[in-house]
């Protein structure tokens, strides 16, 4: 049902099955933009309408929400899994990094992100990292 008072809605709406189906992308092979893409230009052009005092609620588009991917899912590794992985490792550095990972269960990122300066030389119960 067309909505008499607001024709934008419809404009609106038409756009965004356009992004969706027919819109050519310049990267990649084939047409139409993500869902969340999608979104992202229709706010740009709300928020544009906005700007020029023609206010558009986006709720009255009924428009598919946007889902979010879970990604880079941590999972538990066995006790043998790890030892396969430091048996395979091809230098001291890579096992030392596989078994910090293990052991303390930082991410990648935090112990990539460590100096030296921020591992304690001397600790007062178990001695200095030279004994």
């Amino acid at each position: 049902m067309e909505d008499r008072k607001r024709p934008e809605l419809a404009i609106l709406k038409g756009f965004f099955d356009w992004l969706q189906g027919e819109a050519p992308r310049k990267i990649g092979n084939g047409k139409g933009f993500a869902l969340k893409s999608s979104h992202v230009y229709l706010a740009a052009l709300t928020d544009f309408m906005s700007y020029h005092d023609l206010p558009v609620d986006k709720r009255r588009l009924n428009l598919p929400r946007p889902t979010r991917e879970q990604r880079n899912r941590k999972i538990n590794i066995r006790c043998e899994q790890v030892k396969k992985l430091v048996s395979h490792a091809k230098s001291v550095r890579d096992r030392a990094v596989i078994l910090c990972l293990w052991q303390s269960g930082m991410s990648i990122g935090d112990l990539l992100g460590l100096n030296v300066g921020d591992v304690m030389i001397e600790d007062p119960i178990r001695g200095s990292l030279d004994d």
